[in-house]
């Protein structure tokens, strides 16, 4: 048996070599080769002359290049530059064919998107020469798209004005068509055409606008308006429960399909007033809305007094059509046995109304009651665009610097980063143990949280390098100025940290060119004698640090035998 087994080994092994010999056998024949992808990367935005490197190992004669299964190109480096400007936007897939002297191949395939041009936006509603009456709304409709996937902005203008702003977008996913839409209400045009336009921005700052022109007509007489309006107070001027006296301002607010006309008032259940309605057209704010002004004392026909108790005030809204809205109510206390109602302001509002800010933003309220038996000043409310935010405890201030006009004080942390950018009335009203309510103090602000501009400081005492300083107080002053404001001075002595200053309120009196600025007393007696540099940085509310303003000094103190 096992001689019978080594004959058939034997002989299977004379077949195999025979094979060899007829076949022309070569190792080499089917060899081992690999290619791989180097760059750019899978799913990268490409455009104009872009640079396509592959890698290879085993004996590679060549290298083709292939888009969309066209070869374009064929190297011995593995290494390419294709002009892919006239690709069409959307998806392209590149291949690498790695090819031996034999014919043996193997391929590598990548797919990447032609971002090379501007996003698309189409306009879904209105229809160009579609006709509207006076104040109707409109509502804008587009579907934008970028096949970066990446929009930076979309805008809805009318005629020149930016009415919406769509900039948080980053996150969406925008290379499919992406609805934005917009309800505007408000045109004062009697009759005339409108341009509405939206445009669409992409991370390479390439634009498109598409535009409509529509028609505002006068009212058609078949045209019937049965939409009722929305009213609602301003809570930073009347709140339930609240306790009230004298003569007390109260605000109603609202908006309509078409017009708002006027606010009738009412007091408990009883018509006292009517308001015509105004509109704010330089902010193109599309809500209506009215000031009455409440005497309790005497009140609002005749001679009649309201005595002190409880009241429930009520406005209700009519449009130009005769629709009426649901009521808005408030219960109040009327009490004017105390005649005494607290006062209210912001520290230094000129530093702050009107201007840009970002980030968090700290902000001082003064307060004051008129009471002889003491100071009973309770609470602060901050309102913003005429909606109740929070309540903050007043403390006794133990600053005189805040003002002795107003021994009440609170600091108010308004973190701006959770409401979108633009502007905003803010709004602060006093409250006193009684619950006695002062008159509203409001500033304006301008949010802006893509704040990258840095601060630019200098000093302005020591003003030039080499001065020598010495003693228990030596002033130093410096200032900056900021696209918002600057928020902190950080002062260095050869590159140490010596002191983080706020900003003086005042308006600097040597550099009104530089409204932020500071002073700062020193003590040099224990400082060694010597030069030192002092480095001045400005920090703003966002984060962003200035340029150092660098002098040098010389302590010279003198020393007593």
């Amino acid at each position: 048996m096992r001689t019978v087994l080594r004959l058939t080994m034997a002989l299977a092994a004379i077949i195999s070599l025979a094979a060899c010999d007829y076949f022309d056998y070569d190792p080499l024949a089917n060899p081992t080769v690999t290619i791989a992808w180097v760059s750019p990367a899978a799913n990268a935005f490409i455009d104009g002359n872009v640079t396509f490197n592959v890698a290879t190992t085993g004996p590679v004669e060549r290298v083709d290049f292939l888009i969309d299964g066209q070869e374009v190109d064929s190297t011995t480096t593995g290494s390419t530059t294709i002009d892919m400007a006239n690709e069409a936007p959307g998806y392209v897939t590149v291949s690498a064919r790695a090819v031996t002297t034999d014919g043996f191949e193997e391929v590598v395939t990548r797919r990447f998107r032609i971002a090379g041009e501007a996003p698309m936006i189409d306009w879904v509603e209105p229809e160009s020469q579609d006709t509207f009456v006076p104040h109707q709304r409109i509502d804008m409709h587009v579907e934008a798209s970028d096949m970066s996937g990446t929009l930076t902005s979309v805008v809805f203008k009318i005629g020149n004005d930016i009415v919406e702003r769509f900039d948080d977008i980053d996150d969406m996913n925008v290379s499919e068509p992406t609805a934005f839409e917009y309800r505007y209400e408000g045109f004062e045009v009697v009759a005339g055409n409108v341009t509405l336009s939206a445009v669409a921005t992409n991370e390479k700052g390439l634009t498109t606008t598409v535009t409509r022109n529509i028609v505002i007509v006068p009212p058609a007489p078949d045209f019937i308006d049965r939409e009722r309006p929305d009213v609602w107070w301003d809570e930073s001027t009347i709140r339930n429960n609240e306790v009230i006296d004298g003569t007390h301002t109260v605000q109603v607010r609202g908006e309509d399909n078409v017009r708002i006309a006027f606010f009738d008032f009412y007091i408990n259940g009883s018509w006292v007033d009517r308001k015509a309605a105004t509109y704010d057209t330089s902010t193109l704010d599309p809500r209506a809305h009215a000031d009455w002004d409440w005497n309790t004392a005497l009140g609002g026909v005749g001679s009649r007094e309201y005595p002190d108790g409880m009241y429930v005030i009520e406005v209700i809204g009519e449009d130009t059509s005769g629709n009426r809205s649901s009521s808005a109510r408030a219960t109040v206390e009327v009490d004017n046995d105390d005649n005494e109602i607290p006062r209210v302001a912001w520290y230094n509002p000129a530093q702050y109304d009107g201007k840009t800010v970002s980030g968090v933003v700290a902000l001082r309220a003064l307060g004051e009651d008129g009471h002889e038996a003491g100071p009973d000043f309770d609470e602060f409310e901050l309102f913003i665009n005429g909606a109740f935010v929070s309540s903050v405890d007043a403390v006794l201030s133990s600053d005189l610097a805040y003002s002795d006009n107003f021994p009440q004080t609170a600091l108010i942390q308004w973190d701006t980063t959770n409401y979108p950018d633009g502007t905003y009335e803010l709004t602060l009203v006093g409250i006193d143990d009684l619950n006695n309510r002062s008159a509203p103090a409001k500033i304006t602000l301008v949010v802006d949280n893509d704040d990258n501009v840095a601060p630019i400081v200098v000093w302005y005492e020591p003003l030039g390098d080499d001065k020598i300083v010495s003693g228990a107080e030596t002033l130093f002053r410096g200032a900056g100025v900021d696209n918002v404001s600057v928020t902190d001075f950080e002062i260095y002595i050869n590159d140490y940290l010596l002191t983080i200053r706020p900003p003086s309120p005042n308006v600097s009196p040597l550099a009104p060119e530089y409204p932020d600025h500071f002073s700062y007393n020193w003590d040099l007696t224990g400082i060694a004698n010597g030069d030192y540099e002092l480095k001045l940085i400005g920090r703003d509310a966002a984060g962003n640090r200035s340029e150092p303003a660098i002098v040098t000094i010389t302590v010279s103190n003198t020393t007593v035998p």
